[in-house]
């Protein structure tokens, strides 16, 4: 929760196993599921708005924020093994 809202998401939801998070950018918006575990976690695309998705492909402003995010999991997991 601490990178998805460092990095600017809205935590819509969460639980001991799963976030909800939401970013929203001028008129775009993206929503992911975030399961996780206390060894392992993913990000899974769950629905967006004015992000010209379509089959498989979906603006690439998207795949660059949830990049981001999950960089940032990945700091806040190794900062949490070294403590």
């Amino acid at each position: 929760m601490t990178a998805a809202t460092m990095r600017g998401w809205l935590v819509e939801e969460a639980t001991d196993t799963q976030i909800i998070a939401s970013i929203i950018v001028r008129t775009h918006k993206a929503r992911v599921v975030i399961p996780y575990s206390e060894t392992q976690y993913s990000i899974v695309y769950d629905s967006s708005d004015n992000l010209r998705q379509r089959a498989n492909m979906i603006h690439r402003n998207y795949n660059r924020w949830v990049y981001y995010l999950d960089n940032d999991i990945r700091r806040q997991f190794n900062l949490a093994i070294l403590d």
